[in-house]
This record gives C-alpha cells, structure tokens and sequence, in this order.
C-alpha cells in the first residue's frame, strides 16, 4: 500500500487544484454557467483546496530517501503553503497560488524525472512531461511564464497597492510581465499606485528578468543539484557560446557577482544625487536603488511619476544612468572581455570579434540616435534649453531608446520623423547576452555589413580583418524575417483590436513592446483588456526572443548533407 501513496497523493493533488481552477473562472468570468451550485462549491474548496495540497505532499514524502531530497524537489511547497495559511479563505488569491503551484509542479516534476532512473521510472509514473521531453529551451519558456504569474500574484496582494486602488487582473499580468520582460510599460504610474512592498516586488520581478530566463533557469538547475543531459549541454553551449560545462558555471557566478557589483555602486552614485536633490536619506538609499537595477536591466520602470523629467538638466544622473545602461546593454561576455582586457592592460586589437562588433556598433549607434534627435528637435522640443543640455538631452535618449525606456523628455510634442527613427533604435535593441531585447546589435551590424560586401562585389562578409561564416549571415537574415513578421501580425492585429488609437502612437507602442523598451506616447493606460494581452504576449515573445521560441518548438536536429548539389542561377533586385 506504502507505494501507491506518491500516486494518491498526485491525484488528489491534480484534482484539487484543476477543480478550484476551472470552478472559480466559470463563476467569476462565465455568464452562463450554472451561479448557484457554484457559489456553494466555491467557498467549500477555497477551505478545502490548501488542504488537499498540503495531504499530498505529505503523501509524496514515501519516495524520497531523506528530507533534502524532498526539499530539493519540493521547494516550491515551502513557499506556497504557507502563503495558503497566510490569505486562508481569500477566493482570488488562492487561485493565484494554486496556479503557480501547479506550474511550478510541473517543472520540478519534469526535473525529478530527468533525475530518476530507470528502476524508478518503472515503479513510478514518468507523466506527460517526460514524453513530451522537454528541451532547455521549453524550460526557459516554462520557468518564464511561472515567473510572470508568481509575480502577478504578489503584486495582486492587497498591501502590494494603494487602499482604494483597484488593480484588476488583466493590469496585474501586464505589469508583472512589463517587469519580468524588462520592458518599463506600465498603464498607471507604480510610484503613486503601489506601496513599498509593492515596489519591492516589481524590483524582484526587474532584477530576477533583467538576469535573464537563461541565467535563471541554469543557477536555479545547478543549485538544485541537477546534472545535464548531453543534449542540454550542447543547446546550452550553443545558446550562451560556452565550450565546457565548467566554463558555464564560472560563467554564470561571475553574471551575478558582476551585476550585483554594477548595481550596487550605481545605487550608491545615485543615493549621493537623491539626497543632494534634498530628499531623505531612507527614500533616496531605495529610490537609488530601484533606479540602479531598473536601469542596468534596461528595465525603464521610474518610481517618479514623470520618468526622470525633472533630473534632465542633472548631468550626474543622466550620466549615472547612461552608464549602467549601456553596461547592462553590452551583454556579460563583452563585459568580461572588457575586464580581463582592462586589468591585463592590452588594446582594443585583443579583444574577442564579438566584443569588438558590439562595441562599434553601440558606439555608433549612440552617436547616430544622438546627431538625430539633436538635429530634429534643435527648434522644437528642445528650443528652451541651452546648448549643452540640448546636448545631454539628446545623449540620453539615444542611449535609452534602444531597451531601457527612461524619457527625459516629453514626448507629446516630438516630431513624427524623430519618432519613427525612435523607432528603428528600438527594434535593433540591445546585444546578445545582455539585459536587453530587440533584433540585437550584432545581428543588425552583419546586416548591414552585407550591404556593404554586396556593394562594393564581394561574396564574403568581414569584419576587423575576419570572415563571417556564411552560416551566421542565413541566421541574422532568419531573425531579422521572423522579428519583422511577429511585429507586423501583432500590429495589424492591435490595430484591428484598439481602433481607436492613433497609428503613430500604436505602432510606436508595439515596436516599443517587441523591443522590450518601454517608451510610449502615452497610451499604455488606454489599452482595452484584450489589447492589453496582445502586448503582454509581445512583451513576452521580445524578452525570451525568436531564436528561443523557434528552439521550443523545434529540436533543430541538423541532418548530415549526402548529395551536394551543384550552384542554380536565380535574377535578383
């Protein structure tokens, strides 16, 4: 009878929580389902619901050799029960916790499979996952989207907002998806509408984001003591250029001890402004440092209703924020060539091809952004200030335009030529690795350079004295097609949807969305419910990006070529 106890308690688990889930949707957002049975039913499982769960898990102790085993598999049950406890009774919330219960027990399900053998595999059930088998990259997109709904259940608590503030559900998955994403939109300012806690929980949602799903999902296997599959090891290394599985290790602690070194003196800089600015110690240490984390995730999120509009003539701030941008923007593997180079003290002819690629793109990246909106807006938005604010200004915005979201600057009055070139910066985005999203500056810079080859007769793309494999220039093109066409079928749909808003602001919004950007001409808040949830899907695709999505749903098994064809001649421009 002992064995059987794991499969009871899955079911009565599985059952509980499919049951609460399907009950409390049909009466709260389905007219025609039967409201009387129901609201009997209802308040029974919320009681009953947390109960079950925690039965089951206690079920589940018999097939584990000891306590750590349990508590490396079952982690998640130490954080859901007792919030179960905590909001005993509340209909709302308890949906929200048995949602992220039942995601989470999804993946460490998944996890635990991958760890038994074969002797345990056919004692106990290996469920659907196991045969779906799961790559890294459905993982990624897994541990994302539980990511989304954990943070759009603690930003639902009562004490995360303002009394009187209602915050329905859809604008709690925009916003916890805006923060995870790292994107910055938001339909109502988080300075005014959320309280302290609520603000710590959308710096969690930044910081956890900005890592990235990759880094995440990786530290949290590594942690959990979970070994890689051959498989897993070559996606992983091909996905983050790693050549050893030690080196990806090493290569993840240095992400966060680098990132917390970064953020860290950038809230202390930024503490030092706030408290010159006169504000207080306590409220400038922890807008320092909200602003610190969102700014070298290229998150955007502001906690002062304007953005950052009253430090625009700040030059110390502005510069403290470009900084932890276009640090958080270069990518970790730029960042530990620029270090290694730095304290070796060796000349930029050392560093790695992909660091000097990125390097030279953002630098003129920056400088074309800059000449653009200092030029265009020379007379217009910019005609009050003096010259070396114009000049700060328009710096700025071409630094934060391309995935951080920050505006020092009102955008209403904004030329539509300045925006649509707002809007090319935002869709090239950020580079590979970094806290970024968009097409990414490398695949862009291989674009171009093709250009360049294809007019001046070469076949070949080079760059710094190296040639570009004629594989990565198909990849640049593949991602350039895929990107250009989930922003068009998103925008004809938001259009279809929302045809109420003007078609400058909209597709602004949406190439701001896909880019993880977070600037906007100020229609966020005017999104219906279902625009909104186009955008969050955007928001989401930008973040975890087409290469990612195109691995969830695709092994990619490259077949070995047994017949080489010879060359066809096809008419082209």
């Amino acid at each position: 009878m002992r064995k059987y106890f794991p499969s009871i308690g899955a079911s009565l688990d599985l059952i509980a929580s499919v049951g609460y889930i399907v009950l409390y949707f049909l009466n709260y957002h389905v007219d025609q389902a039967p409201k009387a049975w129901m609201s009997k039913s209802l308040p029974l499982l919320v009681y009953i619901t947390p109960v079950i769960i925690l039965v089951s898990s206690l079920f589940t102790i018999t097939k584990f050799k000891n306590f750590l085993d349990f508590f490396r598999t079952k982690v998640h049950l130490f954080i859901t029960l007792p919030a179960f406890f905590i909001v005993w009774g509340d209909f709302e919330f308890t949906f929200w916790l048995v949602i992220f219960h039942a995601i989470a027990s999804i993946i460490f399900r998944y996890i635990q499979n991958k760890e038994s053998n074969e002797d345990e595999k056919l004692q106990y059930q290996v469920g659907l996952l196991e045969k779906i088998k799961l790559n890294p990259a459905q993982l990624v997109i897994l541990t994302f989207m539980g990511l989304i709904l954990f943070g759009a259940m603690l930003i639902s608590l009562p004490f995360a907002h303002q009394e009187g503030f209602e915050l329905s559900y859809i604008d709690a998955f925009f916003m916890s998806t805006s923060a995870a994403c790292v994107t910055g939109l938001a339909p109502f300012a988080i300075g005014e509408n959320f309280t302290l806690i609520g603000q710590v929980f959308m710096l969690f949602l930044i910081q956890v984001g900005g890592l990235g799903i990759m880094t995440l999902t990786t530290s949290m296997t590594i942690l959990l003591g979970k070994s890689f599959g051959m498989k897993e090891q070559v996606l992983m290394k091909g996905i983050l250029d790693i050549s050893s599985f030690e080196e990806l290790i090493d290569m993840i602690i240095e992400i966060i001890k680098l990132t917390l070194f970064i953020e860290l003196w950038g809230a202390i800089l930024l503490t030092a402004a706030f408290v010159y600015e006169g504000q207080d110690l306590g409220e400038a240490m922890f807008n320092g440092l909200f602003h610190s984390v969102s700014a070298f995730c290229n998150a955007g999120f502001a906690l002062f209703s304007d953005s950052l509009v009253q430090y625009k003539t700040n030059y110390f701030v502005n510069t403290v924020i470009m900084v932890l941008i276009l640090l958080g923007g270069l990518g970790f593997f730029v960042m530990k060539d620029i270090k290694v180079n730095f304290y070796k003290k060796k000349k930029f002819k050392n560093f790695t091809l992909h660091s000097k690629i990125v390097l030279y793109t953002n630098v003129a990246l920056v400088l074309v952004g800059s000449f653009s909106f200092f030029f265009s807006e020379f007379l217009n938005t910019l005609d009050a200030y003096s010259l070396i604010d114009k000049v700060v200004i328009s710096i700025f915005q071409s630094v934060t335009t391309r995935t951080a979201g920050f505006n020092t600057i009102e955008f209403s009055n904004l030329h539509m030529h300045t925006i649509y070139f707002m809007c090319i910066l935002m869709f090239i985005g950020a580079s590979p690795g970094s806290t970024g999203g968009g097409l990414k500056t490398t695949t862009f810079a291989i674009l171009i350079q093709s250009v360049k080859a294809t007019l001046q007769g070469r076949s070949e793309i080079e760059f710094f004295n190296r040639r570009i494999p004629n594989s990565l220039y198909v990849r640049s093109v593949a991602l350039f097609i895929i990107a250009m066409s989930i922003f068009t079928v998103f925008f004809i749909i938001l259009l279809k949807v929302e045809p109420n808003l003007a078609f400058g602001s909209l597709f602004f919004e949406t190439v701001s969305a896909f880019g993880t950007v977070g600037l906007s001409l100020g229609i966020t808040s005017e999104f219906s419910p279902i625009g909104k949830f186009f955008i969050i899907l955007l928001m989401f695709i930008g973040r975890v990006g087409p290469l990612t999505l195109v691995l969830a749903f695709n092994q990619m098994k490259t077949l070995p070529s047994k017949v080489q064809y010879s060359e066809g001649r096809v008419m082209i421009g």
